[in-house]
């Protein structure tokens, strides 16, 4: 580290220390607040008020001030509480079976009579977590109760997260299952556990947890003791997201010795036949093959020392295999006898490529947790956590009517994460309460790849593709990341007002070596030329890259050509909450970021002389320069929030606020500044060499080919891509507003109407400034968009020595709105004696546009897969966002019956209706040029015969074009397109209608004075499916690696780019024979694999409790 980085670190540290101790920057704890009065109205000052968490003895006390209001934070969540008032010559006030839920502020006034008043305890109803004074934003909790009762196979935070209207879980990632909340980016999120961070603050996982790449999860669900979701809170100590933040707070012990024991199995008798519309003509449904899925799982928590200290250990173990079956007609040329005779030229030459047909991913994944809570004195209390996890995935992809996948192009990936967190909960006084968060993670991922090292192969085959080799990006992969976090925060209790005062900082040191393609990556017109290639007549292959260092020879994760950088981030904050009256509490605060990062890469020698000048004289760098990071900023995110007592009987409560959030920037994105600068990781590209041969197929990794040895005359230094920031890059903001009302109807219903709007302040935008503005042409034809041509005067790159220079800017274009309408309630004795049901019912609806989604972890990928139609990829239009909700509904009811004296049954229902996932019709081998591949949207003629169709097999021109207009057709949405272009994500896959069942049955008997449980569980995912088999059909979405959505043509050149004939021309890309409508390229959509497909499974669970 150099030396201004030590003096920016001490710095920080001793300002970060200097605040006292803290709260937290993830919720970690409730509170409670009332008034003390006497019997005429009178406020009591100097009443003594004691809270009790019965379980554990923890106590928490205050005395009321001059207006005879009280209030404690910092309490433990859950209960019962017992809470005592006194006050010098009145009766004692007592109340007891109160229950804390994640984040809330508990009221309890007091009333103290000369006689006795005593009320008994009560359980928590519907109404009680809802009108909550401090509550003023978007959000919601997930309670134990819930927890346990919903159905669950993945026990993932996404089962649970899927809760939250404006949440939306998408199925279509291959590390799991991804959050996208409010319509923002899922890399947008925050994720806290005890007040920590547990973000991948590197931006890699679709989950966004630590190890979230391998499917895992880095804490066990049954060490959960709740959940929150804040889209919109105004406190500002909450900070660190533009979409949402997901605290959690794990169990502790109690003076009671707590534990239970599961396991959780599930196989291929759990799991239904092959959806129906996969099904070819004659085809029968079957079973997928033998797969076994096994959690096994324990905890334990109770007293060391009586009320005093306690303690709380989980550990559970998943060995998971997930089934990939291959049960469908193949639409591609070849015949299975073709893939087989394919697989065996390969082993011939003695490259194993593996299986194709049905296959397993597996996941082997460990965890353990252990906690101690110490009740120091009644001032203090102090809270340690640790947790280790580690993952192995082996994610072999899918098979299925258009794509085959070897089974050696799969993705091996294990993870290990280590997590402290420290928490000291302080008192001091009647006036002052402090929290102080300390937490550190090591993370480490090793992605790797199956079988032996090989290039990937990808072959156009037909109306199909086929896939083999090592998987591109897991041939040079290691991540290693240490975060330290630090949160403190000082309330001052002064009459109506708390006072915060607090900072947060976050520290991180990360190692990342990241070679794409490090094997190279070659794609074939056909099978015929592949095994040309690779029987030593090469033939020119439709693209062809390599990725490989500069800095040695090695290949793979023994190179050297790693990223290495530090950063950091520190708040400031201050708020005040005011009760103004009994019935309007008003926050407002402000909040200070400033984040920095500590290095500086390093760039290729003359690229100051040459490069930049000649940049700069095409486009505007707006301060970007190689070596530079973007200069540290000070962030402002001021909030307010109110929530209003309507009628002042808490039975009518207004809320809402307006602020500014400051998110995280995915450190990977300026990550690649320190690989991706020409000096450490080179590239090469293209389809022939100098000499006009086409380029030769390497086997051998490690004699792949490079700049210099494809042309002698270039060296390898500088090579590859550049990227830069502007210099005035911001992180993620955004201006959110919100405005909800909720009414108690009484009874235990309660409605809720809530809706928030999202602004961009400052979302990324990428540029590739190396594409000469001067050298482009129009299409002839009705489709005369724009596109990159030497033809055109100039040449396409401007130092043609690199294949890209980006440069990573900002825009504020772009919002989000959604709006929900609820019912909550809960009742006892409904259907007989002793039975208890509660139930959600919400419909939300959202939509969201921006310039850039930001969807991947490359910058070169964020540049090349937004979507476009008649504008270059330069300058992108506002489109409708990949994280548009769309509409939602949820509806769940859980029936719980007690019967005689030591059995109970639950059952729980959960509706999930959502619209479909977004896509696009884009053109294969998009013919913008400038390295801008398979992104284009199509341009939808109003008769298909203004296209230029050339012969495709047997399909000639007239038959192609035929059926193109047949498949317009068919679509609404293209119909209304005829004459322009297709929109970006204006298309969605059809409307989805999944309920899930879980059953459980308790039994239980008191064994040595302590009551035991048996619990027997059985979730079913789908039950839709299970009562229909054409019911429940989910669909696979497109994601920026699948090409961005349907690519129904083919481009195949212009009919005479260097006479100057712009007319492109095109190949049906899709069967018309097997998908000739609309309705047949959904089905052919269809999910057949994952938690989240269209057959529905089973789980078995029994759990030994005590």
């Amino acid at each position: 580290m150099t030396t201004p980085n030590v003096k920016w670190l001490m710095g920080f540290l001793l300002l970060a220390l200097s605040a006292g101790p803290a709260f937290a920057q993830g919720v970690t704890t409730a509170g409670m607040r009332g008034v003390v009065k006497d019997a005429n109205g009178a406020t009591l000052p100097g009443a003594n008020v004691v809270a009790t968490h019965v379980e554990s003895g923890s106590v928490y006390g205050a005395s009321t001030g001059i207006n005879g209001s009280y209030t404690m934070r910092n309490m433990r969540v859950g209960g019962p509480y017992a809470v005592e008032v006194t006050f010098v010559g009145f009766e004692p006030f007592s109340y007891g079976g109160i229950y804390l839920t994640l984040g809330e502020t508990y009221r309890l006034d007091a009333v103290l009579a000369e006689s006795a008043l005593e009320l008994a305890g009560v359980e928590v109803v519907a109404a009680r977590g809802v009108f909550d004074a401090e509550r003023t934003g978007v959000g919601r909790n997930i309670d134990e109760a819930t927890i346990n009762s919903l159905p669950t196979i993945g026990r993932d935070l996404a089962d649970f997260a899927r809760m939250t209207p404006a949440a939306f879980v998408g199925n279509d990632d291959d590390d799991g299952p991804s959050i996208s909340i409010a319509g923002q980016n899922n890399r947008y999120n925050s994720i806290y556990i005890d007040g920590a961070v547990n973000n991948d603050v590197f931006g890699l996982s679709a989950q966004g947890t630590n190890g979230g790449q391998t499917g895992s999860t880095p804490i066990a669900i049954d060490a959960i003791e709740e959940f929150q979701i804040n889209l919109s809170p105004y406190d500002v100590s909450q900070s660190g997201f533009t979409g949402g933040a997901i605290n959690a707070v794990t169990r502790s012990g109690t003076n009671r010795f707590e534990g239970s024991a599961y396991y959780y199995t599930r196989n291929e008798n759990f799991v239904g036949k092959t959806p129906p519309a996969l099904l070819g003509s004659g085809s029968e449904r079957t079973r997928v093959a033998d797969f076994s899925n096994q959690r096994f799982g324990a905890r334990l928590g109770g007293p060391i020392i009586k009320n005093k200290l306690f303690f709380f250990a989980n550990v559970e173990i998943l060995r998971s295999e997930t089934p990939q079956p291959f049960d469908v007609d193949y639409t591609g040329n070849s015949s299975l006898a073709d893939l087989d005779n394919l697989r065996q030229a390969l082993l011939d030459s003695g490259y194993d490529p593996g299986e194709y047909g049905s296959k397993k991913s597996s996941l082997d994944d460990d965890k353990v947790l252990a906690k101690l809570d110490w009740n120091a004195n009644p001032n203090n209390k102090v809270s340690l956590r640790y947790s280790y996890s580690k993952s192995d995935n082996v994610d072999a992809f899918q098979s299925d009517a258009s794509d085959i996948e070897f089974s050696n192009n799969s993705e091996v990936f294990p993870n290990k994460t280590h997590s402290l967190a420290a928490e000291l909960n302080s008192t001091i006084g009647n006036n002052y309460a402090n929290k102080l968060i300390v937490g550190f993670t090591r993370v480490s991922d090793d992605r790797g790849f199956a079988g032996d090292p090989f290039p990937e192969v990808n072959i156009d085959d037909g109306s199909g593709e086929i896939h083999f080799g090592s998987e591109p990006f897991s041939t040079g992969n290691i991540l290693e990341q240490d975060i330290l976090t630090v949160t403190n925060n000082f309330n001052w209790f002064r009459g109506d007002h708390t006072l915060t005062f607090g900072t947060h900082f976050e520290y991180y040191d990360i190692y990342n070596l990241f070679i794409a393609q490090n094997f190279g990556v070659y794609d074939y017109d056909s099978v015929d030329d592949f095994l040309s290639s690779l029987r030593g007549t090469p033939v020119e292959p439709g693209f062809f890259t390599r990725g490989y260092s500069l800095v040695d020879d090695e290949t793979g994760d023994a190179s050297n050509a790693a990223g290495v950088f530090k950063a950091m981030q520190l708040g400031f904050y201050v708020q005040d909450e005011f009760q103004l009256n009994e019935q309007l509490r008003l926050t407002g605060g402000i909040r200070v970021d400033i984040p920095k990062i500590l290095d500086e890469p390093i760039f290729a020698p003359d690229v100051m002389t040459t490069t930049i000048p000649d940049l700069s004289a095409k486009a505007d760098l707006k301060g970007a320069l190689p070596g530079q990071v973007p200069k540290a900023a000070i962030y402002l995110s001021p909030r307010v929030g109110f929530n209003y007592d309507v009628l002042g009987d808490r039975t009518v409560q207004l809320r809402g606020g307006l602020g500014v959030f400051t998110g995280r920037v995915p450190f990977v994105w300026p990550g690649g500044m320190f690989t991706n600068n020409g000096a450490t990781v080179g590239r090469i590209s293209g389809t022939t060499l100098p000499n006009g041969d086409p380029v030769p197929f390497v086997a051998d990794p490690s004699q792949g080919l490079t700049s210099s040895e494809v042309d002698p005359t270039q060296e390898d230094i500088p090579s590859g891509r550049l990227e830069m920031f502007e210099e005035d890059y911001k992180y993620p903001r955004v201006f959110r507003t919100s405005l909800g009302v909720d009414y108690d109807f009484g009874s235990g219903l309660v409605g809720t109407l809530e809706g928030q709007y999202t602004k961009n302040l400052s979302n990324i935008v990428v540029r590739n400034l190396n594409l000469n503005p001067d050298a482009v042409q129009n299409m002839d034809g009705p489709d005369g968009r724009p596109f990159y041509t030497d033809e055109a005067g100039e040449d396409v790159f401007i130092d043609p020595r690199y294949e890209a220079i980006h440069v990573v800017g900002n825009t504020s274009e772009g919002y989000s709105y959604d709006v929900t309408a609820s019912l909550t309630g809960a009742y006892d004795d409904v259907i007989t004696e002793g039975d208890r049901v509660s139930f959600n019912l919400s419909y939300t609806y959202g939509t969201s546009k921006v310039i850039n989604d930001g969807t991947s972890s490359q910058i070169n990928s964020n540049w090349r897969t937004v979507e476009i139609g008649n504008e270059l990829p330069n300058n992108p239009k506002l489109s409708r966002s990949d994280f548009a909700i769309g509409s939602r509904i949820l509806a769940g009811v859980t029936f719980r019956k007690a019967f005689l004296e030591n059995l109970a049954t639950t059952v729980s229902l959960l509706y999930t209706g959502e619209s479909g996932a977004l896509y696009n019709y884009t053109i294969d081998r998009s013919p913008i040029g400038g390295g801008f591949r398979d992104y284009a949207l199509i341009y939808v003629p109003n008769s298909a015969s203004e296209l230029t169709f050339i012969q495709n097999g047997d399909m000639s021109p007239a038959d192609q074009a035929a059926a193109f207009d047949r498949y317009i057709d068919s679509s609404e949405y293209l119909s209304s397109r005829r004459g322009t272009y297709v929109e970006r994500n204006g298309s969605r896959m059809p409307f989805e209608n999944i309920v899930d069942l879980r059953l459980a049955q308790e039994v239980w008997g008191n064994i040595g004075g302590r009551r035991q449980t048996l619990e027997i569980t059985l979730d079913i995912f789908n039950l839709t499916n299970l009562l229909n088999k054409d019911w429940g059909q989910r669909y696979n979405g497109f994601t920026s690696s699948s090409n961005g959505g349907a690519e129904i043509l083919e481009f195949n050149g212009f009919v005479d780019e260097a006479g100057g004939d712009f007319t492109p021309q095109y190949q049906l890309e899709f069967d018309p024979d097997r998908t000739p409508t609309e309705a047949d390229f959904f089905d052919s959509r269809t999910k057949d694999s994952g938690t989240y497909g269209s057959r529905w499974q089973m789980q078995l669970g029994v759990r030994y409790k005590f």
